[in-house]
C-alpha cells in the first residue's frame, strides 16, 4: 500500500511540474510576444529617419541633414562603444574597431559642421563621450582597454 501511495505522489509530482512547465511557458512567450517590436514598426522607425534627411536635402538645406545624420550616427557610436566590450564574440569586436576607426579618420578629415550642442541640452557631454570613443579607437589596439 506504501508502494501505491508513493508511486501516485510521484506521478502527481511530475504532472504539477508538468503543468507548472506550461504555465510557466506560457506566461513567458506572454511576455516576450507583448515586448517583441514587430518590422513594421522598425520599418516606420527607418522611413521616418530617411524621410527627414531626404526632405531636407531636398530643401537644400545639406547642412540641416549632414548634422541631423551626424547626430544618428553619434546614437550608434555610442550605443557601439557601451555594447563591445561585453559582446562575447569577437568577429563582432573586431568588425565595431574597424568602422570606428574608419569613422574617426573620416570626422579628422571632415570635421562637423553643425554645432548641434548649443540647442540640445546635455548633448555637449555625449559630443565628447563619442569623441573620446573616435579618439580611443585611432589608437594602436595594445593601448585600449
Amino acid at each position: 500500500m506504501k508502494k501505491i501511495v508513493f508511486i501516485l505522489s510521484i506521478i502527481v509530482l511530475a504532472g504539477g511540474v508538468f503543468l507548472a512547465g506550461i504555465v510557466a511557458g506560457a506566461q513567458y512567450d506572454f511576455m516576450k510576444s507583448m515586448f517583441r517590436v514587430s518590422s513594421l514598426d522598425q520599418s516606420l522607425v527607418e522611413a521616418t529617419k530617411y524621410f527627414y534627411a531626404v526632405s531636407r536635402l531636398d530643401n537644400n538645406d545639406a547642412n540641416g541633414a549632414k548634422g541631423w545624420l551626424n547626430q544618428e550616427l553619434n546614437s550608434h557610436i555610442v550605443t557601439i562603444d557601451q555594447f563591445m566590450m561585453d559582446c562575447p564574440n569577437p568577429e563582432t569586436k573586431k568588425h565595431a574597431r574597424k568602422l570606428l576607426t574608419r569613422i574617426a579618420k573620416h570626422r579628422q578629415a571632415h570635421p562637423l559642421q553643425t554645432d548641434v550642442s548649443k540647442d540640445v541640452p546635455g548633448y555637449a557631454a555625449v559630443e565628447k563621450h563619442v569623441q573620446a570613443v573616435l579618439d580611443d579607437a585611432l589608437k594602436p589596439e595594445e593601448k585600449q582597454n
